[in-house]
């Protein structure tokens, strides 16, 4: 159903306003295509969404494992940059100075553990 111009100018409606038959046909296609890849993302979702169910009856964190995912998805030298920039804004806050591995290179770089 076409909608009211307000210029009365059925030229200034859009190109695409009077359509062929063939070109029905094409758009329908593009449609009905664009919908089945809709219908496959909902699958996919629904499928993704199961399996993190899985791994929480396992006992896997969903958290933990989404950002795994999100990380692994990173082109290595962005995730080593990425990691390696929240490991020092750690340190800096002092975030790191209660564990071994903290204590540990505080104590190699001669750093005092923060109050």
């Amino acid at each position: 159903m076409a909608r009211k111009s307000d210029a009365g100018d059925p030229a200034k409606i859009g190109h695409n306003s009077n359509l062929t038959a063939g070109e029905r046909k094409q758009l329908s296609a593009f449609v009905d295509e664009i919908e089945a890849v809709d219908q496959q993302t909902r699958d996919l979702s629904s499928e993704r969404a199961g399996i993190y169910k899985r791994a929480k009856a396992e006992g896997f964190d969903n958290k933990a494992v989404k950002e795994l995912v999100r990380l692994r998805r990173m082109k290595p030298e962005a995730r080593n940059l990425l990691l390696d920039t929240v490991d020092a804004y750690m340190a800096a806050l002092g975030m790191l100075a209660d564990t071994p591995l903290g204590q540990a290179a505080m104590a190699r770089d001669g750093v005092a553990a923060p109050a």
